[in-house]
């Protein structure tokens, strides 16, 4: 609330929001992980390569034909469209 009323004393912080997303998204996700994790991505490398071709060929590829060309959105927001469609959709824990 400060920064949005002092915006001059927090200007210097633009220069490192990539620095601030990398310790938020470990802070979240990072450090919940567990050596048990690890064990079962690595017993089952084929799920594994599966979401990642999924994650990063199909997803992207139906958002950009599913929405991007339905709709017919302009080039900004249908890049913006398609990067959220290669973001991993959340956290499932498998029992």
């Amino acid at each position: 609330m400060i920064a949005f009323f002092w915006r001059d004393g927090f200007a210097w912080t633009t220069n490192y929001t990539s620095i601030f997303l990398g310790v938020a998204m470990f802070g979240m996700g990072g450090l919940t992980i567990k050596m048990n994790d690890f064990k079962r991505v690595f017993s089952r490398p084929k799920e594994i390569v599966i979401g990642f071709v999924a994650q990063y060929t199909i997803m992207p590829v139906v958002a950009w034909g599913g929405l991007c060309q339905l709709m017919h959105l302009p080039t900004d927001l249908a890049l913006g469209v398609i990067l959220v469609g290669c973001c991993p959709g959340g956290e499932q824990q498998v029992m």
